[in-house]
């Protein structure tokens, strides 16, 4: 794994598992990104996947090809992966990349307005 990447994974509750990421979100992170989609959403429990970005300071266009990934295996299986928080940073490269309202990020967090 990327060795300035952290990535958690919560306990589910309300619906959904939480996924936490902090630090650099790369090139190098899409594979084990990726693979944690495939792992929770071959789960039959929770039917959603929360992302919290509020901890990513760096968030490349590999960051946003596995986010749409995870998005989209979500969507093939009637499940959902939504980001709640999302650091300014993220939530700046969302919208150059113009996916901001697919992934529906939290617009009122740490990281400010969009």
């Amino acid at each position: 794994m990327n060795a300035t990447l952290v990535l958690t994974v919560h306990e589910p509750a309300h619906g959904f598992t939480l996924v936490s990421l902090a630090g650099e979100v790369d090139e190098t992170a899409s594979d084990p990104i990726n693979e944690l989609w495939d792992q929770l959403l071959d789960a039959a429990e929770p039917p959603s996947i929360a992302v919290d970005l509020s901890q990513v300071t760096y968030f490349g266009s590999a960051g946003v090809a596995a986010l749409l990934q995870g998005y989209r295996q979500a969507s093939e299986r009637d499940r959902s992966l939504v980001v709640t928080e999302a650091s300014r940073a993220v939530q700046r490269v969302l919208e150059i990349c113009g996916v901001e309202h697919l992934l529906h990020p939290d617009h009122g967090t740490r990281g400010g307005p969009c």
